[in-house]
């Protein structure tokens, strides 16, 4: 039910139960690419969702800090409509070092398109994340707002076949 998120907590549950967990550097797991930004930000929404359904299950420390694009969005948001010159220091930040990360890609795996696309990638992955994070954390209200309609002769058609 944790779906796409399932490894982390397999991986929690077996360090809750004290096993030796060993990092293999032999061992690689293959995913395929996403064919556009609209499939990566799906991607990086859904896991943003199994985050969260593991941190509703059984958080840990790690997971605030792994909510951080939350704050990250909000920040955004905020921008709208409060501005002055300081307040534009961490999304200064965030831009340096998603420039910075994409420079030292380009030059690590000798792509220089890594130094344009990676910056735009950030911002995507990141927010498609918290979005992802944010609607699971609200789903529980918007169920509980819902009102369910029992359709009542489906339900006298099967009491009445049961009984007799």
């Amino acid at each position: 039910r944790i779906v796409p998120n399932e490894e982390t907590e397999l991986l929690r549950r077996m360090q809750d139960k004290e096993y030796l967990l060993k990092f293999n550097k032999n061992l690689f797991i293959y995913r395929n690419q996403r064919k556009n930004l609209l499939a990566l930000a799906k991607q990086f929404y859904y896991y943003g969702k199994g985050r969260m359904k593991q941190i509703k299950k059984n958080v840990i420390f790690q997971d605030f800090i792994l909510s951080a694009p939350i704050a990250f969005g909000f920040y955004l948001l905020t921008l709208i409509v409060f501005h002055p010159l300081w307040y534009l220091l961490p999304f200064m930040t965030y831009l340096f070092l998603s420039i910075a990360t994409a420079m030292k890609a380009s030059v690590k795996y000798k792509k220089p398109s890594l130094l344009f696309t990676m910056p735009i990638l950030f911002p995507i992955v990141h927010l498609s994340y918290a979005s992802g994070m944010v609607d699971e954390l609200l789903i529980r209200s918007r169920q509980n707002k819902k009102n369910y309609k029992i359709n009542i002769s489906y339900v006298k058609r099967f009491v009445t076949k049961e009984t007799s």
